[in-house]
């Protein structure tokens, strides 16, 4: 039996009782539903596994395009900021972020698989466009802005169980 996907998202918004009834874009429409998979204490992520190694690239590479000052003295943490925000500017998905996720096939396919807390613990780097939770859902970006982000990544977004327990 099929299943829809906003009935695997966990409700977790006010916004009606603020008040807050107008859509802020037309959602896009995701490749995959909301997986019917059962995660306790877990959200899911629907976004790209990236290394860091990818973001710093493309943050070097872009940065003349955001910043008259060359990107010398920038640490790591500076970098991945502004390739995340070059990222959300680029795209126009402006809720991008980063989150971590459990490692899987298409990660071990796409070769970003790292280190997690603890030794026997991997993990996956993600740039999430949404997660289960009702109020990212409801405000994940327009289909356009999706394949604008897919283009830049390489590859399509996926749903990821979250690599730390909201608990």
């Amino acid at each position: 039996m099929a299943t829809s996907s906003s009935e695997h998202v966990i409700d977790d918004s006010n916004n009606a009782a603020n008040g807050d009834t107008t859509p802020a874009s037309v959602p896009m429409l995701l490749t995959l539903p909301v997986p019917s998979i059962i995660t306790p204490g877990k959200r899911l992520y629907y976004g790209f596994d990236v290394t860091e190694e990818w973001l710093l690239s493309y943050a070097k590479e872009h940065w003349r395009k955001f910043y008259p000052y060359g990107y010398g003295r920038a640490d790591d943490g500076a970098l991945a900021t502004s390739g995340i925000r070059m990222l959300r500017v680029m795209s126009g998905v402006e809720n991008l972020t980063f989150a971590m996720g459990m490692p899987n096939e298409t990660s071990a396919e796409h070769g970003t698989e790292t280190q997690g807390f603890g030794p026997e613990r991997d993990m996956v780097t993600l740039l999430a466009v949404c997660s289960s939770r009702r109020a990212s859902y409801d405000r994940r970006p327009t289909q356009e802005e999706l394949e604008r982000l897919e283009a830049v990544i390489g590859w399509p977004a996926r749903w990821w169980i979250d690599y730390e327990s909201d608990y």
